[in-house]
């Protein structure tokens, strides 16, 4: 699919258009106020389930779902992301203000600005891994936990991020650039710069709840060459 145009479209999942159960790659397509309005619902913009998804050098603005404002992305195959906009999409009651993701997902050339999630990840919401994201951007995105990205526990997967920039994102709770929880990661050439949460302004690393089930004693997180300059925590 090439060139299209998704605009005002109401649907229980996918308000602009869902591929459910077949393989979709989208390229240079805009996807503008859509909503998805089910119980639950997944992907305002664009939904897809079971099967590969590949979405190219396409604009999501004013989306919203439950889950997945921008994109909702559920199945056990890869996905990809690659030189994508995300502006102003809006996770209404989860995570994934601009983008969900449970499965393996690629992002690169991605620009994650102003998206919100009233759960995880104002920007991103990996769900479970392993994530790859290179050289993108996430600017002033909001959530509860992890304003520009939040990696939930799923013990074995790791996240590489590279050459990314996490600027001016604001998490109520918990990593106002980038929350872990249970998930390693190394992050490599990045800045983290004006981030705002209340534990761990820039990044939060958390390692998970044995209590829960979630915690991994082979956790750790990594920062290599890395600028992180004038976050702000109001307790760790």
């Amino acid at each position: 699919m090439q060139t299209c145009v998704f605009v005002n479209g109401p649907a229980g999942h996918g308000g602009g258009l869902s591929a459910y159960s077949c393989g979709v790659t989208v390229d240079g397509c805009s996807f503008v106020n859509n909503q998805a309005n089910a119980a639950q619902s997944e992907g305002g913009g664009l939904h897809a389930s079971l099967q590969g998804a590949t979405v190219l050098n396409s604009y999501f603005a004013g989306n919203s779902a439950y889950q997945g404002g921008g994109v909702g992305l559920v199945q056990p195959t890869a996905a990809s992301l690659i030189g994508c906009t995300f502006d102003g999409n809006a996770a209404t009651e989860a995570g994934g203000g601009a983008a969900h993701r449970d499965g393996p997902l690629y992002v690169e050339g991605c620009h994650f600005e102003d998206n919100s999630a009233a759960g995880n990840g104002g920007g991103l919401f990996s769900l479970s891994g392993p994530l790859a994201c290179v050289q993108s951007t996430f600017v002033r995105n909001q959530a509860g936990n992890g304003g520009g990205i939040q990696l939930d526990y799923k013990i074995g997967s790791t996240t590489v991020i590279e050459r990314c920039k996490f600027l001016d994102n604001t998490a109520t709770i918990e990593g106002g650039g980038l929350q872990s929880y249970a998930r390693s990661f190394r992050a490599d050439n990045c800045v983290f710069a004006y981030n705002t949460a209340i534990n761990g302004g820039g990044v939060r690393a958390h390692a998970g709840e044995s209590a829960l089930g979630h915690y991994d004693p082979l956790y750790y997180a990594a920062l290599r060459n890395c600028s992180v300059y004038g976050n702000a925590a109001s307790q760790y």
